[in-house]
């Protein structure tokens, strides 16, 4: 008896500290390294099926003047959130872009950047989740 006790007891501090020590995933982090264009095409990611807080990206603009610009979606047809349809890049150094989103999910659809008006390279994209 005092066995099956010791093993129940293990078994319930275990099951207790296991939510303690495993959070719940709140955000995403990819590293691309790509360089994309109107010409060249777009970069694409499949995320957790989870609504979305923010976006948050570190992009360099190489070629381009202070039109070039970038924006977001869900899906290739979708349409861009309601806070990032242009996102002008008038500089070359990196940027450090914070996208809301406002709690939308992706429903199935790969999270993607698009580039209008010159060249930019992605080097890190953060999905931040509720």
């Amino acid at each position: 008896m005092k066995k099956l006790l010791s093993i129940l007891l293990i078994g319930c501090t275990a099951f207790a500290l296991s939510g303690i020590l495993t959070p719940a995933v709140a955000k995403q982090k990819f590293h691309p390294q790509v360089t994309i264009s109107s010409q060249t095409g777009k970069w694409k990611q499949a995320i957790n099926e989870k609504p979305v807080v923010r976006i948050d990206c570190q992009i360099i603009r190489i070629s381009g003047g202070d039109d070039t610009y970038i924006n977001f979606r869900f899906g290739d047809d979708g349409n861009t959130f309601p806070s990032g349809k242009r996102f002008h890049l008038t500089s070359d150094k990196q940027t450090q872009l914070k996208v809301p989103v406002n709690g939308m999910s992706p429903n199935g659809e790969p999270l993607v950047i698009n580039a209008y008006n010159g060249s930019v390279k992605i080097v890190v994209v953060t999905v931040h989740y509720q």
